[in-house]
């Protein structure tokens, strides 16, 4: 019975996410800015993008724009 209660949460965040669709804004691997320039362009990004979050992506190792719910 745990087991269930374990998976269900799961589905529903991996079906958020199938959902949910980033933009890709600054790949990391290929990026060539220094922390300083990488940080200020971030915050020209938020500014950029007011209603949406800009953030570090672990899994595809990026600066990504994603929709708030």
């Amino acid at each position: 019975m745990s087991v269930a209660f374990a998976t269900a949460p799961a589905a529903a965040i991996a079906l958020r996410r199938a959902e949910t669709t980033d933009q890709i804004l600054i790949p990391m691997e290929t990026c060539e800015l220094t922390m300083e320039a990488l940080m200020d362009r971030i915050e020209e990004l938020k500014q950029q993008y007011p209603d949406d979050e800009i953030l570090m992506d672990g899994d595809t190792y990026a600066i990504v724009r994603r929709c708030r719910e």
